[in-house]
């Protein structure tokens, strides 16, 4: 199981990096209105609203607008009637679905689908608004590296070391020897990420801030973890999808990206990493 996870995980990791760090960075919404369509299709399966295929339908429009937003905003975050717009247009075409299906949909359904939309295609929005920003194509390594070390340094840890379960009604095999072992184990790596950043790429790096975002890395991509996790549990299911083997579905395997993408860029538009 674990060789049929790392092949996995190696395929989309080289797949992501190929689109990432293409010459243009205009291949990249094809690839993220595509990831983000996945994920939220089986989210709303998971939870029972992609029956309604009304849902469906706004799920993969979402996904593909959010995708542009960054293009929409002009690259430059100051033309937020855009998406000011955008979210009015997406409010008020839920509202019109509720109103002509008022008698098989619920609001509590209206909601779920709206957060997932937020939860999934603006997160991930956040890793091309990384992207480009000065010196993006470095700082956008630091997104990756916070989610999927953390992954495999707490499960590592865990597995090793795991005496204490961390939160066994929400995930039974997570302990807190694991997620003290990925708390730290990401923070690590970002020091010794940023010393080859240093030295192959002549950047200043400030490893006080990469050392603090490393801890806020860590963290948050836990709680992406135990967030999906959860909603597993809630739901009683044990994967998303299959469509990657040995992890599941593509929120199985990226729920902590999406959560550390917004992490990166928040923190880097105040605090310098590198230059």
């Amino acid at each position: 199981m674990l060789k049929v996870r790392l092949i996995s995980a190696a395929v989309a990791l080289l797949v992501m990096f190929a689109v990432l760090f293409s010459p243009t960075t205009d291949i990249f919404p094809i690839f993220a209105s595509i990831f983000a369509s996945f994920a939220i299709v089986e989210l709303y399966t998971a939870v029972g609203v992609a029956k309604h295929w009304s849902f469906l339908l706004m799920g993969i429009f979402t996904a593909v607008a959010i995708s542009y937003l960054p293009y929409l905003l002009k690259l430059t975050h100051e033309n937020t009637q855009i998406a000011m717009l955008m979210l009015f247009v997406y409010l008020l075409l839920l509202f019109v679905i509720y109103l002509l299906r008022f008698k098989t949909i619920t609001f509590g359904e209206i909601a779920i689908v709206f957060l997932s939309a937020v939860y999934i295609s603006f997160f991930l929005a956040h890793i091309l608004f990384t992207r480009l920003l000065p010196n993006g194509n470095i700082i956008i390594l630091f997104i990756f590296a916070g989610a999927f070390m953390t992954d495999t340094f707490a499960y590592f840890s865990g597995m090793l070391l795991g005496k204490h379960k961390l939160c066994p009604s929400i995930s039974p095999n997570k302990t807190v020897e694991g997620a003290i072992g990925g708390l730290l184990g990401v923070t690590v790596f970002f020091v010794i990420l940023g010393s080859c950043v240093h030295v192959f790429g002549a950047y200043t790096i400030n490893y006080i801030n990469l050392t603090i975002l490393g801890l806020l890395c860590g963290v948050t991509a836990q709680i992406g973890d135990l967030s999906a996790s959860l909603i597993k549990r809630q739901y009683n299911i044990k994967d998303f999808g299959n469509i990657m083997p040995g992890h599941g579905g593509v929120l199985d395997r990226f729920d902590s990206l999406l959560f550390v993408a917004p992490t990166v860029y928040y923190f880097v538009l105040f605090f310098n990493i590198l230059k």
